[in-house]
């Protein structure tokens, strides 16, 4: 239990900081340990108030414009991932991922004033391509992470309006993976109070991520998002 807290801690800690990243340290880990299912619930559920206590301290920094493009779409994309997660090769997807968001990250290390134009188009496909590799195996925050920082948002407007787009997606997905059968009666073998326990830890985690975030300068802020993005992608092509 020790254990898993502090896995909870520092992932909430790092995803923070960059604004995704929680799910890419936690599945690889537990998944050693546990089922596939019972990991993509837990994570799914840690990683919903994580992006609770994300909105509620960048609050000062809600779009309703991004949320209304990229995240509607994004909603209707989880979900049908979600429905789709024991139909695809999910080796192959990863290995696609991977190779996207190395490239990326390393277009925008050489263009570090790379901007998109934020509008309902872009923010509608970044939306369903996160959405739906979220529905698919519970990872999609690195392809949010890489739309958004493409429109080279502001801290608190970044990390505010992914948490809000994370509360959305992974509604939609958690309602997909209750639908496939899924519960909370076997749930890596954690009683409620234990589960209350991780959700609290998840808090700190955040907490502690957010007095990091208010001490970085805006440019290594998005650059420190191309670097984890860098690690996702190694890490997603030698899984």
């Amino acid at each position: 239990m020790l254990l898993l807290l502090g896995l909870i801690l520092l992932a909430s800690l790092l995803g923070t900081i960059t604004g995704f990243g929680t799910s890419t340290i936690m599945m690889p880990v537990l998944m050693f340990y546990y089922p596939t299912p019972e990991v993509l619930l837990f994570v799914s559920i840690i990683h919903w108030f994580n992006a609770l206590w994300r909105l509620i301290l960048f609050r000062q920094g809600f779009d309703l414009k991004l949320v209304m493009s990229f995240g509607l779409v994004g909603i209707i994309a989880a979900y049908y991932g979600s429905q789709t997660f024991f139909l695809v090769d999910e080796n192959l997807i990863e290995k696609i991922i991977a190779g996207f968001l190395f490239a990326y990250a390393i277009f925008l290390g050489f263009n570090p004033k790379f901007k998109i134009s934020f509008n309902y188009l872009t923010g509608s496909i970044g939306g369903l391509a996160s959405g739906f590799v979220a529905g698919i195996f519970g990872m999609g925050g690195a392809i949010r992470g890489a739309f958004l920082s493409a429109f080279n948002l502001p801290k608190a407007v970044y990390l505010a309006n992914s948490a809000l787009l994370l509360i959305l997606i992974d509604s939609s997905r958690l309602y997909g993976y209750f639908s496939q059968g899924l519960s909370l009666n076997n749930l890596l073998g954690l009683t409620l109070t234990q589960l209350s326990i991780c959700v609290a830890m998840s808090f700190a985690g955040v907490q502690a991520g957010k007095m990091i975030v208010e001490k970085i300068p805006q440019e290594k802020f998005r650059m420190g998002i191309a670097i984890l993005l860098v690690l996702i992608a190694v890490r997603l092509f030698i899984s």
